[in-house]
């Protein structure tokens, strides 16, 4: 079974990125290593999955940056996975640098030199986060959904669009978790997927040529 969560790393430091191998527990952790901006571009454009968090080290150790800067690449990830989080590293992190960055929804910004474990802390933090923002999200779906069915139940005879409206919000619903837990090497997705599937298919039995009877749902 694949690890449940995944980390990007854009490093030209051997050294570190072996550090950084060594403390994220490869049960819990995927850790894809690119050595330049150029390589993690070319990297992310080839991903459809997206990680769950990137760490960038704006510290070149041999001029793995040239051609393409630290900056673009971050413009780059903000365009791809918008909600990815990004954690900065460098030793060269003035106010203005850290401004540009948070401005750019960077999660952590880390100067150099730290303590390693700082930054395996600051990692976990940071998924931490990613899991309560996904949480809200499924509490907000979960909100809408019962809040679009009572409605129908509300109405003498719910219309067509009224119907359909809730179901594609349901669908949208499912996707949104399974998704995830693809992403995320949950071993019982396709159970899900399947009684997703049940769910949907009962929704619709209850609507005639999209319109439902008063009560059944």
């Amino acid at each position: 079974m694949a690890p449940p969560f995944s980390v990007y790393l854009i490093d030209d430091n051997p050294w570190h990125v072996e550090l950084v191998r060594c403390l994220l527990d490869a049960t819990a952790f995927s850790l894809t290593h690119w050595h330049s901006p150029r390589d993690a571009w070319n990297g992310i454009n080839d991903n459809d999955i997206a990680a769950d968090a990137v760490i960038l080290d704006l510290d070149p150790e041999g001029g793995a940056s040239k051609g393409l800067g630290y900056a673009d690449l971050i413009d780059h990830l903000r365009v791809r996975w918008p909600r990815v989080p990004m954690i900065v590293l460098g030793s060269q992190l003035d106010a203005e640098a850290v401004m540009r960055t948070r401005s750019q929804n960077v999660k952590a910004v880390i100067s150099k030199p730290y303590d390693i474990r700082f930054l395996l802390k600051t990692v976990y933090e940071v998924l931490r986060d990613v899991l309560d923002t996904h949480v809200t999200e499924l509490n907000r779906q979960h909100v809408g959904l019962s809040r679009d069915f009572r409605r129908l139940q509300s109405l003498n005879s719910p219309s067509r669009s009224d119907v359909n409206r809730a179901l594609e919000h349901l669908c949208d619903h499912f996707r949104f978790e399974e998704d995830f837990m693809a992403a995320h090497g949950y071993p019982r997705t396709n159970d899900h997927k399947q009684a997703h599937g049940k769910l949907l298919g009962q929704a619709r039995q209850l609507t005639r040529h999209g319109t439902t009877a008063p009560g059944a749902i």
